[in-house]
């Protein structure tokens, strides 16, 4: 399979991601990409995971999110500060970690 595009993701995001615990990724904006992504660990140069993106959901304000917290694990100490802008659930499934990373050179 030949990954294309990729998503950066910060820890400790990425983890609960590999993990299966966190099925969606929160982010500013839709996306009309559907399919897999490559997970890059912030910071790290690295392709850690795949996963697919199979929707885009929201935007979400804070009774949402509060309602959704074991979808995306995102605290009310972060959603409820007047400059959060990640209201759309980028909803992600099959998510696993590579054996070994993969580097990869950010345009």
């Amino acid at each position: 399979m030949i990954i294309k595009k990729a998503l950066i993701i910060d820890s400790p995001w990425i983890g609960k991601i590999l993990t299966g615990d966190k099925i969606w990724e929160m982010r500013s904006t839709r996306s009309s990409n559907r399919g897999h992504f490559g997970l890059i660990q912030k910071g790290s140069g690295r392709v850690i995971g795949i996963a697919s993106l199979d929707n885009v959901s929201g935007p979400y304000n804070n009774k949402e999110l509060e309602k959704y917290f074991s979808f995306h694990h995102v605290g009310a100490d972060l959603y409820e500060r007047e400059d959060y802008k990640w209201r759309y659930a980028w909803e992600l499934s099959s998510a696993k970690k590579l054996r070994a990373p993969v580097n990869y050179r950010h345009k």
